[in-house]
């Protein structure tokens, strides 16, 4: 393992507290930011690939409601046409 030195300009005591109440040093936080990181992006990674591997489905949106004859929660209510403005 090697040592590195990182310098703040002032060191947050919320942030120092919270770890502190947590059992954490702000050395293990460093130590272990890469590792969360990378576990994320694999996450990440994996679940983008699970989505798109996916059938399409056909998505029932507001257009097709207004072709069947249904009112919309998206359309316009006669009363707020643009020519009764402010």
């Amino acid at each position: 393992m090697k040592n590195i030195t990182i310098t703040l300009d002032e060191t947050p005591r919320l942030g120092t507290t919270a770890l502190g109440s947590r059992g954490i040093s702000v050395s293990r936080l460093i130590r272990e930011l890469p590792q969360s990181q990378m576990q994320r992006d694999s996450d990440y990674e994996e679940a983008r690939q699970r989505y798109f591997a996916m059938e399409p489905q056909c998505l029932r949106g507001p257009a097709s409601a207004i072709r069947r004859g249904k009112k919309s929660m998206t359309a316009r209510p006669s009363s707020l046409s643009d020519a009764d403005g402010p």
